[in-house]
């Protein structure tokens, strides 16, 4: 799952029973990035954000990210957050030292994200798109051998409190991917991957018994 470690609030890893949540196919851990990209919470201000520039001398790697937030609250109609976030990476080959540069390691990474969510007194809904891109080499001896690598999330969140008596929240989240790479050697696509998945998930937290 490709992740813009920049954008990650925390990483999140789950152990023993907790991972009953997330399926059978969990049952060795999992790892979460956590991001906002469907805000969580309100924001109480209009725009805020941060933006971080990286160079590194090997490889003449560049690197610059932004993050941007903003919210907006109004008397009648609840109150709305957005979020946004876009990076751009790019690095020739790296050099050993000794023998030079390595052929097949360069990379170029752009990605980018937008979401949104509105809150009410009754709960909240949200949704977020992003898209991923990496171009990135693979060290082989003889041939040019490159990943061009493609991928769209559309995520959809929403809560509700207090719906009936005795249940707390329900909680809703979907994710829809759509990811494909092909793998390029001297220039050719030699094959090509495709993964279309939907996950969602639908939680109830009562209260206690």
């Amino acid at each position: 799952v490709p992740v813009n470690p920049l954008t990650a609030q925390y990483i999140e890893i789950v152990r023993g029973p907790g991972t009953v949540r997330y399926g059978g196919g969990a049952s060795a851990g999992v790892v979460n990035a956590i991001t906002d990209r469907v805000p969580r919470q309100s924001i109480d201000v209009p725009l805020k954000g941060e933006v971080i520039g990286i160079f590194g001398q090997n490889a003449e790697e560049r690197d610059i990210a932004t993050i941007l937030t903003g919210g907006v609250q109004t008397e009648d109609h609840g109150e709305f957050a957005w979020h946004f976030d876009g990076m751009i990476r790019e690095s020739d080959d790296y050099n050993t030292g000794s023998r030079g540069d390595q052929p097949g390691t360069n990379v170029y990474t752009f990605a980018a994200s937008g979401g949104a969510t509105w809150f009410t007194e009754k709960g909240s809904v949200g949704v977020a798109y992003s898209r991923f891109e990496s171009l990135y080499g693979i060290p082989e001896e003889g041939d040019t051998v490159q990943i061009d690598m493609k991928t769209d999330r559309i995520r959809l969140e929403s809560s509700l409190d207090q719906p009936v008596e005795g249940v707390r929240k329900v909680t809703f989240r979907g994710v829809y991917s759509d990811y494909t790479h092909d793998e390029i050697a001297d220039g050719e696509v030699g094959q090509t991957f495709n993964n279309h998945e939907l996950d969602s998930r639908v939680e109830a937290l009562h209260e206690p018994i």
